[in-house]
């Protein structure tokens, strides 16, 4: 498990802040804010973080586990099939039909639109690349439970890649905050069932 001090509370604080706003604003009210309130700065620097939760980033970080720990490399693989399992069957089986802002908003001429950005108009709840971030984080986390500097790191970081989803207009709020709650439960789950079922210990001490 993360430290639940250095991640998990400061995670739980965040999530029902946020859930807290998502519950008193119009559905697509934080998508038109940030979009009335671009910069180039913040352009350019969330048009490339948001591929932190990329499958290619997470593929460099496997084969960086690979050659550090492979049991923790084996963990990270079967959490990365887990929640891409997870997202695609969500976003295609059950809400194919959840439109993203881009098309949610079509009525509205005046969106600004970021250059090199391919907006999506389907499959919009939940957030995949939220899901992979968060994931991800929760655990490199865990690996890293022991520092706080670290946990809040990966946890600024995946924030960082929800707030990227919504600037750009891929996604809604309550994709990404599903994201993310999706993101963290797999990570501890499957971490979880590690530790139990396949290595009957902590990877780590081994």
């Amino acid at each position: 498990m993360p430290n639940k001090n250095y991640y998990l509370i400061p995670y739980i604080i965040v999530f029902l802040l946020a859930l807290l706003t998502w519950s008193v604003i119009e559905h697509g009210d934080a998508v038109l804010f940030f979009n009335a309130n671009r910069n180039p700065v913040f352009d350019f620097f969330f048009k490339y973080w948001t591929h932190l939760g990329d499958g290619v980033f997470v593929g460099v970080l496997f084969v960086g586990l690979l050659i550090w720990k492979w049991r923790l490399a084996m963990i990270f693989l079967a959490l990365g099939l887990a929640q891409l399992v997870f997202s695609q069957g969500l976003k295609r089986l059950v809400f194919q039909d959840i439109p993203r802002p881009i098309r949610y908003f079509d009525d509205i001429t005046d969106l600004k639109l970021i250059e090199g950005v391919n907006h999506h108009g389907s499959f919009s709840f939940p957030s995949g690349h939220t899901i992979t971030a968060f994931a991800v984080a929760t655990f490199f986390a865990i690996v890293f439970r022991k520092s706080r500097s670290l946990s809040m790191t990966f946890l600024a970081a995946a924030i960082l890649v929800a707030m990227s989803r919504i600037y750009l207009l891929q996604h809604f709020l309550r994709d990404v905050l599903a994201g993310s709650l999706i993101g963290v439960v797999i990570a501890i789950g499957v971490y979880l069932l590690f530790k139990k079922y396949v290595f009957k210990k902590s990877p780590l001490e081994q």
